[in-house]
């Protein structure tokens, strides 16, 4: 079985595990999940702090901008055909569905933010691992925008990137490849998995 079927299983399989959880409960769990987030240092010392908008069975970051007036927020917007910017979370700015059928702000262009002007980045994903290794989507979104992260260790800075998950879809090992990017943690509703 070659790697891509192996993750396309993969991906099924956690997906179910995440659709078996019940509306309440995901919903308290991300609660919890978002809780330990903001204990983060990065989460405090962070200003502009990038969310999702989440599919039915996806943690939800929403519960992060509850009640916040000290960080701004801002959520991914496509730009062209596969590029990633970031469009301020405004509840009074109407929702659209982009090509893949995810929600985004209808935004104008000029006041979208690049990634590397970001400080922390709260990411969704199918699966993760010990060595907060993401298994997203597929279509490799994430990486694109965030690549210039890849080799971090030798350049200081950029923002942090953080996983949001439940503990269902955490697995022993993900196969990585030289462009994944790593994910400094991954918060669930049970702990908080660094790097």
């Amino acid at each position: 079985m070659s790697e891509t079927t192996d993750r396309r299983h993969l991906r099924r399989a956690l997906r179910a595990e995440r659709r078996g959880l019940t509306p309440a409960t995901r919903r308290a769990a991300s609660r919890r999940a978002c809780a330990r987030l903001r204990r983060l240092p990065w989460f405090r010392q962070a200003r502009d702090i990038a969310l999702y908008l989440p599919l039915p069975d996806e943690a939800d970051p929403r519960f992060l901008a509850d009640r916040d007036r000290v960080h701004r927020f801002f959520v991914p917007a496509m730009v062209g055909h596969d590029r990633m910017r970031f469009a301020r979370l405004d509840p009074r700015l109407p929702l659209r569905r982009n090509r893949f059928g995810i929600p985004e702000p209808q935004h104008p262009g000029r006041r979208l933010r690049r990634p590397a002007t970001l400080d922390l980045v709260v990411m969704p994903l199918v699966g993760f691992d010990d060595h907060c290794n993401r298994l997203g989507q597929g279509g490799g979104h994430y990486d694109r925008a965030f690549s210039f992260l890849v080799h971090r260790r030798l350049r200081h800075g950029g923002p942090r990137l953080v996983g949001l998950a439940f503990e269902c879809q955490r697995v022993t090992g993900l196969p990585h490849r030289h462009w994944d990017v790593p994910l400094d943690a991954v918060v669930t509703e049970a702990d908080i998995h660094m790097r």
